[in-house]
């Protein structure tokens, strides 16, 4: 698409401005051209310098009226021009008149409106501190001394003569040298922004600097004597001050009290100020170049002073920012910076957590858990002496930081920790024994930052308190929060919504003939890039990330569908699905199995969903109501891996549970261990009496499937029967077998 071409049309005020803008230099070219050009008149250099000065005052008329605000600066250089202006047209009215004369007091009144403008124009200073203030005073009183010595000294032996005009021409280019110090001092704390409206201001200022220095230079027996060079030169400088003041200044961010200088420019004013003292040797004028510099001096002095009281209150509070106010140990602050100043990156960390402390507190009060929390620093100080830091972190929390490679040596002192907390602390008249956790995580070899340091330490404090075994060291196995775990679980999430989970299903066959009566579910995950997981590398993150449920929704929607094409095809199987309890007391589940199986319009006899006997333990009222609303709707419930819980025989006379799964461990040794089989047997029979199924899982050979066979379990379940397959892999292996069954018979 092509941009429309745009038209410009100069409205009359535009046309207007950008003439008011251009006439001022083009009368300083004719200023400086019309007398080699024209005869001699008496009119003719009052005529142009009236009609420069109309221009340059016009120009900032016209540029505060345009503005809705901001309108003080321009009309401020308004008044200055037209000061300038006037006492410029009385000379050129008058060029009869003596130097120095009463035109004076309009230039006089000019500079002091220039003094003005530039001290209004500092729209974004902020709030200065008096470190900022003594900075900025200390570089204006070094430039102030310098430039006055400069321009003074050649002429001092003249004006001690009793030469007032002299005297009073030095006061412009004395004049020129505050403007320039005002203006460099904002250029170099940025109070004034450093572009081209300022480098118009510089220039403008060092022209009007320029012509200043020859007043004293041309001005003998006190007359006024100008050239055109001069008259030029006043003109292009004060059109740049026009210039200046018709722009906007640009507001700048505050600066806080903050120069953003540092102490160079000061040090090099301060040094300015001290040479001009060392130099001056004159007698003629020291009231006029001494002053600045001894001000400078000792101004210089009090910035010193404050300096080093700056950098003191600096250093204490820098200790203060990294100590923990109760115990008077290094703060979380303290630890970050002693982990990130590890030239090498050997560090161990020890955190601490103390166990019980919360009751503590709630049984003798805050108070006396505070005095607890200082005891048990101290004792960790003068048990660790040799450790690089010992700080209290917050609440209970405790850090040791040791600059150590050798993990057997940081295994000792997490001992040594532990065996001295063993000692009774006495708080409110009581014994208390202090018990830890502490996770212990180093940087070497990995050269880790002290975020996942701190982070890592954490996980294994975590694992160590849960535990209840004192201390543990961080594994990368067991980091159920690490960043490669976490994107994992993302992946997980992604493939639980994405279709990525796989339902095989391995074969439970009849003992007495071997044929395939039922399958039990199992999930995979097929990984875009690592190809099929199997579940023991998945399953631990998805219970750590509160995606079992999801995950189970979606295997029972799966297996389901698989069941009633079973169904459909005149070959059905009876599908056994697994349930964690969290997911089985959610109160989706049962609902969800219970909608599939109509949805898929399936027999629920063909459905066994198997428990685990941690849910009868773990809510047992909970539980049995599950149980019965899976009985109320025809599913079968199976016991999985009885036998290696809390096996309850009163559970099998209250419940209705139709399957006993013996857990793989039993089986694998009935013909290796005597107590073993006769427990499996007296289970098989049991059960048999109950009229519950038995399946026996992980069957591996055939002595261990003739034995449970005789021993009455129902179905056999393992390797030897066959491998979980995907149900594809499954009907071809159904097909295989039943014809080698056929043929047997035959």
């Amino acid at each position: 698409m092509s941009r429309p071409d745009k038209t410009w049309v100069l409205t009359p005020r535009r046309r207007l401005q950008q003439l008011v803008a251009a006439a001022p230099w083009i009368i300083a070219v004719v200023i400086g051209v019309a007398p080699n050009l024209l005869p001699a008149s008496t009119w003719l250099q009052p005529l142009l310098i009236g009609a420069f000065f109309a221009t340059v005052v016009s120009r900032t008329l016209l540029a505060a009226l345009s503005r809705p605000t901001g309108r003080g600066l321009p009309l401020t250089m308004s008044l200055a021009l037209s000061l300038f202006g006037t006492g410029s047209l009385v000379l050129a009215l008058n060029p009869t008149l003596g130097f120095p004369s009463w035109a004076e007091v309009f230039f006089v009144g000019a500079y002091l409106c220039f003094t003005g403008f530039l001290i209004l124009d500092t729209t974004g200073r902020g709030t200065w501190s008096l470190r900022a203030v003594l900075e900025t005073a200390v570089i204006a009183g070094g430039i102030v001394s310098a430039a006055v010595f400069a321009l003074v000294n050649p002429f001092s032996d003249r004006v001690a003569g009793g030469a007032v005009p002299l005297l009073v021409a030095l006061v412009y280019p004395l004049a020129d040298v505050v403007l320039l110090t005002i203006l460099l001092t904002q250029l170099i704390t940025r109070s004034k922004p450093r572009n081209s409206r300022s480098a118009l201001m510089l220039g403008g200022l060092l022209t009007l600097a320029a012509v200043d220095i020859s007043l004293p230079l041309g001005i003998g027996g006190g007359s006024y004597a100008f050239t055109t060079l001069e008259y030029v030169l006043w003109a292009v400088a004060l059109a740049l001050l026009a210039e200046v003041a018709s722009r906007p200044s640009r507001v700048m961010p505050s600066a806080d009290g903050r120069t953003g200088i540092g102490p160079s420019a000061a040090v090099a004013a301060a040094l300015s100020a001290l040479v001009v003292l060392a130099v001056d040797n004159t007698p003629q004028l020291p009231w006029l170049t001494r002053p600045p510099a001894v001000i400078t001096m000792t101004l210089s002095l009090v910035l010193l002073l404050s300096s080093l009281r700056t950098a003191r209150l600096a250093s204490e509070a820098r200790v203060l920012s990294r100590t923990d106010d109760l115990t008077g140990l290094g703060n979380r602050r303290a630890v970050m910076e002693c982990l990130s100043a590890s030239q090498d990156g050997s560090l161990a960390l020890l955190l601490i957590d103390l166990n019980g402390f919360k009751s503590v507190n709630d049984t003798f009060g805050h108070p006396a858990g505070d005095r607890l929390l200082v005891r048990v620093g101290d004792r960790l100080a003068q048990t660790l002496p040799d450790a690089n830091l010992v700080a209290r972190l917050g609440g209970d929390e405790f850090a040791i930081v040791y600059a150590e490679r050798d993990a057997e040596t940081i295994t000792r002192r997490a001992e040594a920790v532990i065996a001295a907390m063993r000692r009774p602390i006495a708080i409110a008249n009581s014994p208390l024994t202090v018990t830890l956790a502490i996770g212990i995580a180093s940087s070497n070899p990995e050269r880790l930052d002290g975020e996942e340091l701190m982070r890592r330490a954490d996980v294994a404090m975590y694992r160590a308190k849960t535990a209840a075994i004192g201390y543990e060291w961080y594994s990368a196995r067991s980091d159920d929060f690490s960043p490669q775990r976490l994107h994992l679980v993302e992946e997980l999430r992604t493939a639980i919504a994405g279709g990525q989970l796989r339902a095989f299903f391995q074969p439970q066959v009849r003992a007495s003939d071997g044929l395939l009566v039922a399958v039990e579910a199992l999930v995979r995950w097929q990984h875009p890039r690592r190809g099929l997981v199997p579940p023991s590398e998945f399953l631990p993150i998805a219970r750590a990330a509160n995606l079992m449920l999801p995950l189970s929704l979606e295997m029972l929607q799966i297996s389901l569908a698989q069941a009633a094409t079973w169904a459909r095809k005149g070959a059905p199987l009876r599908l056994s699905l697994n349930v964690d309890p969290p997911e089985l007391l959610s109160g989706a589940w049962v609902p969800a199995l219970i909608e599939a199986i109509g949805r898929h319009e399936l027999d629920p006899a063909l459905v066994t969903v198997e428990l685990t006997e941690e849910l009868l333990v773990s809510d047992p009222a909970r539980a049995a109501e599950r149980i019965h609303e899976l009985a109320r709707f025809g599913v079968d419930v199976s016991i999985d891996d009885y036998g290696t819980g809390y096996s309850g025989l009163s559970w099998l006379q209250t419940l209705p549970v139709a399957e006993l799964k013996l857990a793989r461990p039993f089986v694998s040794q009935i013909l290796s261990d005597e107590r073993t089989r006769h427990i499996v047997q007296s289970t098989v029979q049991l059960a048999n009496r109950l009229g519950l199924r038995v399946v026996a899982e992980g069957v591996e050979d055939e002595a261990t499937a003739t034995e449970v066979s005789r021993m009455g379990a129902s179905l056999l379940q393992g390797y030897l029967v066959s491998r979980p397959l995907m149900a594809g892999t499954l009907d071809s292996w159904r097909a295989a077998r039943s014809l080698d069954t056929e043929l047997t018979a035959s």
